[in-house]
């Protein structure tokens, strides 16, 4: 059996982690209230299945949902539905924030969220299960993930802020230590689902998340009672409704709004405009409240909200490609061999949770040491160096791109340090933003502020899902777009929609020849035990038509190449170094072909003449049957006859054939590919996020300014 690095990876990952918690547990007991510890579990296990849902979804899509699409559509598809859905992910929380305000309280939201997920994930796996292909049912699971997601996530941080004074200054370690718990659960699922949902299917994995959402449910339940009075809902006004009497619309309506989310999945191009929409509502809605507000210091820090809301969703935008052009990416263009063994692309993204579980306890060190000697960076500089770390990360992508640009992958370490630098900015921006919320916010709407906070990064979700389907090559206005449609005008396809199909083209004939040979090295076999000529004759006559067939596919094949070469030769510039490679490549494989198919011809020829000894021998052994001496005679000259002139000739041409000009084509196409990402990631992730780093730098004296003292 060959190693298998990735299952032992998960192996080693299990026990890490098993090691590893108790000592974050130990090391921090007696500075934090044991309410943190239990919030942190149940944080981790629903976390465990959100992210082991989410590092298999694009992927799935692309593979088995939309496969029909074709690579470049299936991809764009994905993408954009991928945006969606991590976007209503972060945008239901605003209306889940409210309703635990006012209605449910935190820890009963908390449960009815989770208990919407957990049935979202079985779902799904139950879509794969017996319903394979069900797009009602792919878009009803997501919806009901989406709708708990806005209960459980904004309630269960808003909880734990009940559990500290406004300017403790151990809410940042302690948020820190808890968003480590997030990471954990995203660093198990990744590795678990990814591996077992790439590796033996997809719909266990997406089941395997499902367990771990009903994991956190039960740690939550259990320990209930270490809260207190803490998180309880609150008391009705006079006159109105308790119990379930005030419940039951909420829950009704949950399950309502599951079908109209799941619709709005399959129309994403629209939820863009209103996420737009919300985002500068929310905004406007900041700066009007601060303006109205009759405490001027509570105004002021809803304005250093609004500022840092745009800034939060631009980082996060460029950050959650993680997920969707970043797994691609790393599907198509990364070195994933490690010790012989074929790494998933989908168990990369365990190395941003991996480098939190490592790093968390040592920014929550710092930020402790600096706050003591009166030196920790403030909340808006915090932010500037997030932002700064993730414009770094692109820039080491980007220049593996370009070092191994002839090569079309980049060697796995860059990955590894893109998402080191990735995390770093994460650990200075996000926990202590969540942190920011539960201080800045008015008392009587901080639930409502913490669910806005999460549309920042929903609006952000659905700009990554946008910057993601850049990078297939059909953005609109691009050239590729205007190639393609000119192509379509004259009824002939595009050089991306040629390429894709000779390698798959070629493929579907590898298993007809292959088929072909076997037939006849079946039929020799009856021969040689001495069974009935007639079923030797039917074996030759298949193996014959299968390859007549195969020659007639590898001259379309061949055709098909040699358009290519024009189309590249006439329509793209042949003067780039890019474009040069590509088109050396791309002769070669056709060179190849053309070798592959002569001698596929040769093959045939041979197989045909010897078709006819054959019936000729036949016929002699009929008319000698009576002679039982004369058939060995015949079954020998037979034999050698059928070996000599097609089996040696057959194996010959079929292993020119096989591998040189799909290699040549892989090539060519994993360039094309990652010159499409480099682009993107030049222009976003480097020129973008720098950019409004500095700008930020420059509002930082402002921004502090209008904190009035809260750090």
């Amino acid at each position: 059996m060959d190693f298998d690095f990735t299952f032992w990876l998960m192996i080693i990952g299990w026990i890490f982690v098993i090691l590893w918690i108790p000592f974050v547990i130990a090391s921090n007991r007696k500075t934090h209230p044991r309410a943190l510890f239990v919030l942190f579990f149940a944080e981790m296990w629903e976390r465990f299945s959100y992210y082991g849902m989410r590092a298999l979804l694009t992927l799935y899509m692309t593979k088995v949902l939309f496969e029909q699409l074709g690579t470049a559509a299936a991809e764009k598809e994905a993408l954009g539905i991928y945006g969606g859905y991590t976007a209503m992910v972060y945008l239901f929380p605003v209306v889940g924030g409210l309703i635990a305000d006012r209605i449910f309280g935190f820890r009963k939201a908390i449960i009815w969220g989770g208990a919407l997920m957990a049935l979202g994930h079985f779902t799904l796996a139950l879509e794969g299960m017996l319903f394979e292909g069900s797009k009602i049912l792919f878009f009803a699971s997501l919806g009901l993930i989406i709708v708990g997601n806005g209960y459980f996530k904004p309630n269960i941080s808003s909880f734990l802020g009940e559990f500290y004074e406004k300017n403790d200054p151990r809410k940042d370690g302690a948020f820190t230590i808890f968003y480590m718990g997030v990471n954990i659960g995203a660093f198990l699922s990744t590795l678990t689902c990814g591996y077992v949902g790439e590796k033996i299917s997809w719909h266990y994995g997406f089941g395997l998340a499902g367990i771990g959402m009903v994991i956190g449910l039960l740690v939550f339940w259990i320990a209930a009672k270490r809260f207190g009075e803490k998180g309880l809902p609150p008391a009705p006004a006079e006159g109105k409704p308790s119990g379930i009497g005030r419940d039951l619309p909420i829950y009704l309506g949950s399950i309502v709004a599951v079908p109209i989310v799941a619709f709005f999945l399959d129309i994403n191009t629209v939820l863009s405009y209103i996420l737009g929409a919300a985002g500068v509502a929310m905004i406007l809605y900041f700066v009007f409240y601060g303006l109205r507000s009759e405490n001027k210091a509570e105004g002021q820090r809803l304005w250093v909200v609004a500022v840092l809301f745009v800034f939060h969703a631009l980082f996060w935008a460029l950050f959650e490609q993680a997920g969707g052009s970043l797994t691609l990416f790393t599907e198509k263009n990364v070195d994933r061999v490690i010790l012989g063994s074929e790494i998933p692309s989908s168990v990369f993204q365990s190395l941003n949770a991996f480098f939190i579980i490592i790093l968390a306890p040592v920014f929550s060190f710092i930020w402790i040491r600096l706050n003591k000697a009166n030196r920790e960076p403030s909340t808006p500089m915090k932010f500037v160096l997030g932002l700064a770390q993730l414009g770094l990360g692109y820039g080491i992508i980007v220049l593996g791109a370009s070092v191994f640009s002839e090569m079309g992958t980049v060697p796995v370490i860059f990955l590894v340090l893109m998402y080191l630098f990735h995390t770093t900015g994460e650990l200075s921006l996000s926990p202590v933003g969540l942190s920011m919320i539960t201080k800045l916010s008015p008392v009587k709407i901080v639930g409502f502020v913490m669910g806005a906070w999460f549309l920042s990064i929903s609006l952000a979700n659905n700009m990554a899902g946008l910057i993601g389907q850049l990078t297939t090559g059909e953005s609109h206005g691009s050239a590729q777009t205007a190639e393609k449609e000119e192509a379509e005008e004259e009824k002939v396809p595009t050089y991306q929609e040629l390429l894709a199909a000779i390698p798959e083209r070629i493929q579907a004939q590898i298993p007809i020849i292959r088929n072909s040979s076997s037939a006849i090295n079946e039929g020799l076999g009856k021969f040689e035990e001495g069974k009935a000529p007639e079923g030797l004759l039917a074996k030759a006559e298949e193996g014959l038509s299968k390859l007549e067939a195969a020659c007639g596919k590898l001259d379309q094949i061949q055709s098909l190449t040699l358009q290519t070469n024009n189309l590249l030769q006439t329509k793209l510039d042949t003067s780039s170094t890019f474009m040069k490679n590509y088109i050396k490549n791309l002769e070669k494989g056709t060179i190849a072909l053309e070798k592959s198919a002569d001698g596929f011809s040769q093959g045939l020829d041979g197989l045909l003449s010897a078709a006819d000894e054959w019936r000729k021998s036949l016929e002699s052994i009929s008319s000698a049957a009576k002679s039982l001496d004369s058939l060995p005679t015949a079954n020998d000259s037979v034999l050698m006859l059928v070996k000599t002139s097609s089996g040696t000739v057959l194996k010959e041409s079929a292993d020119l054939g096989e591998y040189p000009m799909i290699e040549a084509l892989e090539t060519a196409g994993k360039i094309y590919s990652m010159n499409k990402y480099n682009k993107v990631y030049i222009t976003w992730g480097i020129y973008v996020v720098l950019g409004a780093a500095l700008i930020l730098l420059v509002l930082v004296p402002t921004l502090r300014k209008w904190m009035h003292g809260i750090h």
